[in-house]
């Protein structure tokens, strides 16, 4: 008999608006290049129950990301 792994909440975001990506700095390393890019989004996440209700988050509540690093 096989168990069947257990899956957690399903996380769904939604990303509304995302600003073209932009190079903010490159470096040579010892392992290769590295560029850093940055970018913002308007997003919206919730997580949600086996049953589809919103157990963390806002649906109706986009909020802004500025995420760069990459």
């Amino acid at each position: 008999m096989s168990a069947t792994p257990k899956r957690g909440p399903p996380v769904k975001i939604i990303a509304y608006n995302l600003t073209a990506p932009k190079l903010a700095m490159g470096k040579m390393m010892e392992q290769g290049p590295v560029l850093i890019i940055t970018f913002q989004a308007q997003v919206v996440m919730v997580i949600k129950n086996q049953s589809g209700e919103v157990v963390e988050g806002d649906p109706g509540a986009v909020r802004t990301e500025h995420r760069g690093g990459w």
